[in-house]
């Protein structure tokens, strides 16, 4: 995995970590070629199982849709007490987990322990990177759990999700490609 290269770095992207890309995904659509990308990476897309969701109060209201769909797709969801409670007002299922600051259990370092959360979305507050959210980062790199950081990653991601189960993918080198334009 790229982000284990950086033992206790941040995996929130900054401009210079979006300019370092290692692969490339090419597809008809972006959440293809996202997910084609996120595979040549190296990193473990989930075909089931669970999705914690922990996301800033700007992000909730445009990940209800993503939510749905990936219950849709049979994940079990679990989150935040705040983010869970945004969920399950707009009618999605979510366990709700306990902040690893309050010392309670089941929080999300204990699911990803279990092996039940194998996709960890963290969409943090701008500047708020040393606390929960950046603890539950470290623990998806060092588990080997994808963690996607920001809203377009993971509305690419939750897109290329619902297509690879509607259709497989196709690989392609840059040569084949560049021949046949």
């Amino acid at each position: 995995l790229p982000f284990n290269r950086f033992p206790g770095t941040d995996i929130i992207l900054s401009p210079e970590m979006k300019s370092t890309g290692e692969v490339m995904g090419i597809a008809r659509t972006s959440g293809e070629a996202y997910l084609k990308a996120i595979i040549g990476a190296g990193e473990p897309i989930p075909a089931s199982g669970g999705i914690f969701f922990s996301v800033n109060d700007q992000a909730k209201p445009m990940l209800v849709k993503e939510a749905q769909q990936l219950q849709a797709l049979g994940f079990v969801l679990y989150g935040t007490y705040g983010t869970a409670r945004y969920l399950k007002d707009s009618g999605v299922e979510v366990i709700p987990l306990h902040k690893m600051r309050d010392n309670r259990h089941p929080n999300p370092l204990d699911e990803m322990r279990r092996g039940n959360i194998n996709l960890v979305i963290n969409i943090p507050e701008i500047g708020k990177t040393r606390d929960d959210a950046f603890v539950i980062r470290q623990e998806a790199i060092k588990t080997g759990i994808l963690c996607v950081t920001t809203l377009a990653g993971t509305m690419s991601l939750v897109n290329g999700l619902v297509q690879m189960r509607d259709q497989s993918f196709s690989v392609h080198s840059l040569q084949s490609i560049h021949k046949n334009s």
